[in-house]
């Protein structure tokens, strides 16, 4: 077979002629050109998400998410998730846990408005509307928001104590330029009132105690919007709410936790 093959000539056939091989050619250079630009814009782009400030820190954080029958109370929800939080924290590999309505990068969140009177007039489609997380007591410490200032949510801003909240950095900046946030008294109305049903009278007040620095709870190139973040226990109303998203930030591989979970949730809540 290779003698054969060495007798036999060689005819390549032709393409066209040498200005379709330019042709070619240029097209070749042009195509490679288009990759290598784009190329270097995406790597370009991914360096500057990686650099953006989102307002927490996701790594050594894992989530996962609890719910209950839509017919329970909003009691029995936040029961559960205190309960779960605390048998989590007890485990060894775990540095802490605190569970939120919604995490950030879900574009799930409640919209409210806010007034400095009693009365919030109906809301209006134009005007503004606030972002409102609602959130056990440590989940921003262990998501790793940041306050800048007065102070954070404590084991003791529970049911029955005077309603507080967190405002965030943008909040604090349209609603207060140039003077204080911390410690000045607001009433939240519109679409969520906080407030049980049937109730009659001027809504009651919260307090600001903290801003927290800005934090992306959509999409990392959107800027953060203004943004509220109260604790579940002192939302005496239904949420409409049956789940609620449970945050742990720990050493190691979480495989053992997560396989713990479900007979840990039986006992609590069969």
């Amino acid at each position: 077979l290779g003698a054969g093959l060495r007798r036999e000539p060689r005819r390549w056939p032709i393409v066209g002629s040498r200005g379709v091989q330019h042709a070619l050619v240029v097209a070749e250079v042009a195509m490679a050109v288009v990759l290598f630009v784009g190329s270097t814009l995406m790597i370009r782009s991914f360096i500057h998400l990686s650099t953006i400030d989102t307002g927490f820190a996701a790594a050594g954080v894992t989530t996962f998410q609890v719910t209950l029958p839509p017919s329970r109370p909003l009691s029995e929800l936040t029961r559960v998730g205190d309960a779960l939080v605390d048998r989590i924290a007890a485990m060894p590999p775990v540095h802490g846990v605190g569970y939120a309505e919604s995490l950030p990068m879900v574009p799930v969140g409640r919209m409210a408005v806010l007034s400095t009177t009693p009365v919030v007039p109906k809301p209006d489609p134009s005007s503004p509307r606030l972002d409102v997380r609602i959130v056990s007591h440590d989940y921003l410490d262990v998501m790793g928001m940041r306050i800048v200032a007065g102070r954070g949510l404590t084991e003791h801003d529970g049911a029955g104590q005077p309603r507080v909240m967190l405002i965030n950095e943008a909040l604090a900046r349209e609603r207060f330029p140039g003077g204080t946030a911390v410690g000045q008294r607001l009433y939240l109305g519109g679409v969520l009132t906080f407030d049980p049903p049937g109730r009659t009278g001027p809504l009651e007040p919260w307090e600001v105690i903290g801003v927290v620095a800005d934090v992306r709870q959509r999409t990392v190139i959107e800027p953060a919007t203004p943004q509220i973040f109260v604790d579940q226990r002192q939302v005496p109303g239904p949420t409409n709410n049956s789940s609620i998203n449970v945050v742990v930030r720990m050493d190691g591989d979480p495989a053992p936790l997560l396989a713990s979970l479900r007979p840990l949730i039986a006992q609590l809540d069969a």
